[in-house]
């Protein structure tokens, strides 16, 4: 099972240098192991199991081959089973899920897979998503069981054509961007997922650029970084009025909060972040300005004392 590791920053916070920093990972991401407290887990026969009753959550085990593997994860509410097949098609597929009181619920299944144009040298991956919320049946595997209940009959994997805006070229050059049909039973749209860092699919580097959210919430939690891949993980929330947004952001493996407050109108996103100053009162330090959409936003990050500006870039988590 592989292990997520986790990026550590010693940059003070007004980064007087910028410098090139580890692969990015999610932060907060539990791996499922029998240290880890997980309600579920993957056992030797790879079923996916209750961790305390063993009983099993579905009939079928996971398949496997000796080009599989697989993950079991935890963010939030989420567990994540992660497949990747090493053979020479190179396939991924991912599972979100939740599992309260003993049932579980499927609410995302992304399945890619890799090819090589014709005409050229050039690798795309090309797959789909199936998106809803819905309690699977028990009688497959994981993977069988939530494609039936979230994708129906039809279901045609594509590698569509995402049109060119600031925001995708932003993470085209710093990752790995796929764009793909999704089936739902809400709408047919299509969606585009972004890997920083790598150049293959990653559970634990999934942020999403369009088409992001399952729910009704506009904003939430973002992934991205400042400067040189200084990696931070983002929260944005509605507050006062449908433009005005409150939150805060951290370095990753500082953990420290710094609260953003200001607002996103017309495309255009303006924070500004402030630190605990004398006497208790907030000190404005630094300022983000940028575009995009409620999924993903590029733009510069200035600091107010040195006025230092680095480019900096936010996408949706979804888990």
């Amino acid at each position: 099972m592989r292990k997520i590791l986790f990026s550590i920053f010693l940059l003070p916070l007004l980064m007087v240098k910028v410098c090139v920093a580890a692969s990015y990972q999610l932060p907060g991401i539990t791996t499922c192991d029998t240290q880890s407290g997980c309600a579920i887990a993957i056992d030797e026969d790879g079923f996916l199991r209750n961790s305390v009753s063993h009983e099993k959550i579905f009939d079928l085990p996971l398949q496997q081959t000796v080009f599989d593997s697989y993950s079991l994860l935890k963010s939030g509410k989420y567990y994540i089973v992660e497949r990747s097949n090493t053979s020479s098609s190179r396939s991924w597929d991912l599972l979100l899920l939740t599992y309260v009181n003993g049932s579980a619920r499927v609410e995302r299944v992304v399945s890619l897979s890799r090819g090589f144009a014709m005409t050229s040298p050039k690798v795309y991956w090309s797959g789909y998503e199936c998106r809803g919320d819905v309690q699977p049946e028990k009688h497959a595997s994981p993977f069988d069981a939530a494609k039936a209940a979230l994708c129906g009959a039809v279901r045609q994997p594509d590698s569509l054509t995402v049109e060119k805006d600031s925001v995708i070229s932003a993470a085209k050059a710093q990752g790995l961007v796929v764009h793909i049909p999704v089936y739902s039973l809400a709408s047919n749209q299509s969606t585009t997922y972004f890997f920083p860092g790598v150049d293959e699919p990653d559970a634990g580097a999934l942020l999403c650029l369009r088409n992001c959210k399952s729910g009704k919430e506009t904003f939430g939690r973002y992934g991205g970084w400042i400067g040189q891949r200084l990696w931070i993980d983002v929260e944005l929330q509605q507050s006062g009025g449908p433009l005005n947004l409150t939150g805060n952001y951290i370095y990753i493996g500082k953990n420290e909060k710094i609260k953003l407050a200001g607002s996103f109108a017309d495309g255009k996103l303006n924070l500004r972040e402030s630190v605990p100053g004398g006497h208790g009162v907030k000190q404005e330090s630094a300022i983000f300005e940028g575009y995009g959409s409620s999924d993903a936003f590029a733009g510069k990050w200035r600091s107010i004392d040195s006025g230092k500006i680095y480019k900096f870039f936010i996408a949706s988590r979804v888990y």
